[in-house]
């Protein structure tokens, strides 16, 4: 713990000098002083003096010492985040296996898990979390100087800027969060972490069990939960899925293009596959103007050909045989004596195709039963516009669902039960709509997806409603 402990203090020291310069020194001995008095409440000692001791600051003082804790709390998260990022890398050298961990959960499933393992992550919408990405880049910055700190680099002064940016910058919007600020901020966890953690994950668990499918999926409330959120909209759904799509494109191309650039096989000294060469073929005549476009060039590197064209063909979006050609080329590769290439940033690439295609995340629509009873125009088209999924909420009857079911295409309309009467209800309900999954709620906002066995009798549904855990997820 003593790295953490070294990272907090240099933040905590480092955020005193800024509030000096940005202020002065009144308003870190003010700081300071609500600090050791906060401390000694939580011992349940001078509380009023606490009290007291924040009513006699003037208003503008108030906040700037609310902002000076909040920018405190901030960077001992990113502390946190990086030091458990440190841990994991000190596992690995010390080759002792993390909790929590894929290899973790093999060791405790003995035998290994099933072959129909399927897990599907989501992302609830809390349109009042939605952090600026302004601060949320400036985390990231500080974790990479603390990596730096780590290597015995002196980043007091990268970090002192960074911090000044944060004091500097309002973290609060100016105007109220809208669906789309959710959706972006959504979106950046998957920028910035899921799509390559997701990927890593994914080639773990097959050096684990080779060939097996894809365990892990998907799904989001981001742009479709209209329970209680008038903004959500057939339009902030469709934004939804767009963002992801054009996210997930820049992504491919980015990728394809690098991919090309790191692979200049040539020809006149290792075979290719006929099937590569029929493709490049393919694209030379579908795509006509850009074969005279690019000429002859990379005649004689035809990886790098192939993936100039898949790189113009995602320059128009998404196409079906994105995941096929990439094969093409993998195949090919280990065909003729390139399986180190194949299984390097080509591997990545199709593992992360394979993971999120060309849509990200399910966007899953959420609507109160309530709302279903005489739908409007705005419930009616959301409805009609949902894709796999429609969350049903406060449902307690099986016509709250089957109403549903009759307004959308989806075809999994899941209820969530919520209160202790649904869930006596449950199991009747279930009984009688045979669905395969239903949702338990811990509040009015969240719940935890159960298969069927879960709810398949009274008791059932009364251990999922105290918060034990469903059979298997």
């Amino acid at each position: 713990m003593e790295p953490l402990r070294r990272d907090v203090r240099l933040l905590g020291d480092l955020l005193g000098r800024v509030l000096v310069e940005q202020e002065d020194e009144s308003l870190l001995a003010d700081v300071e002083h609500v600090r050791a008095l906060s401390r000694a409440a939580r011992q349940g000692e001078r509380r009023d003096e606490l009290r007291d001791a924040v009513e006699a600051l003037p208003l503008p003082r108030q906040a700037s010492v609310l902002r000076a804790f909040a920018l405190y709390f901030q960077l001992a998260n990113v502390a946190e985040q990086h030091h458990r990022i440190r841990r994991l890398g000190e596992y690995g050298r010390e080759e002792r296996v993390p909790r929590e961990s894929l290899a973790a959960a093999f060791a405790e499933a003995g035998d290994g898990p099933p072959a129909d393992v399927s897990l599907k992550l989501v992302l609830t919408a809390h349109p009042t979390e939605a952090a600026r990405r302004t601060v949320l880049a400036a985390h990231v910055r500080i974790a990479a100087q603390l990596a730096l700190l780590d290597e015995g680099e002196d980043v007091a002064d990268a970090l002192a800027a960074e911090i000044t940016m944060l004091w500097q910058a309002d973290e609060v919007r100016t105007r109220r969060p809208q669906v789309v600020d959710e959706i972006r901020n959504g979106h950046w966890f998957f920028e910035q972490s899921l799509v390559d953690a997701a990927e890593r994950l994914l080639a773990e668990y097959r050096r684990r069990l080779p060939g097996a499918p894809v365990p892990l999926r998907f799904g989001s409330w981001i742009g479709g939960d209209a329970d209680g959120n008038p903004q959500t909209t057939a339009a902030t759904l469709a934004e939804a899925r767009d963002r992801a799509g054009t996210l997930l494109l820049q992504r491919y191309r980015d990728e394809v293009r690098s991919l090309a650039a790191e692979m200049g096989v040539s020809s006149r000294l290792t075979a290719v596959s006929d099937e590569l060469l029929a493709s490049i073929a393919r694209d030379e005549g579908e795509l006509a103007d850009y074969a005279a476009e690019i000429g002859d060039q990379n005649l004689d590197e035809p990886y790098r050909r192939k993936l100039s064209f898949m790189w113009r063909r995602l320059q128009d979006g998404a196409y079906d045989g994105f995941a096929a050609d990439l094969d093409v080329v993998d195949r090919s590769l280990r065909a003729n004596r390139g399986a180190r290439i194949a299984d390097g940033a080509l591997a990545a690439l199709r593992r992360r195709v394979e993971l999120f295609g060309f849509h990200l995340a399910d966007v899953e629509v959420r609507v109160h039963a309530r709302d279903a009873i005489d739908p409007d125009e705005r419930i009616g088209a959301l409805l009609a516009a949902a894709g796999e999924t429609v969350i049903v909420s406060g449902v307690s009857s099986a016509e709250d669902v089957r109403r549903v079911q009759r307004l959308t295409p989806a075809e999994n309309v899941v209820p969530l039960f919520e209160s202790v009467d649904a869930l006596r209800a449950a199991p009747q309900i279930y009984e009688e709509l045979l669905c395969g999954e239903v949702m338990v709620g811990y509040s009015d906002s969240e719940g935890r997806r159960l298969p069927r066995r879960a709810v398949g009798d009274q008791e059932g549904a009364r251990r999922a409603g105290r918060g034990r855990p469903p059979p298997r997820i």
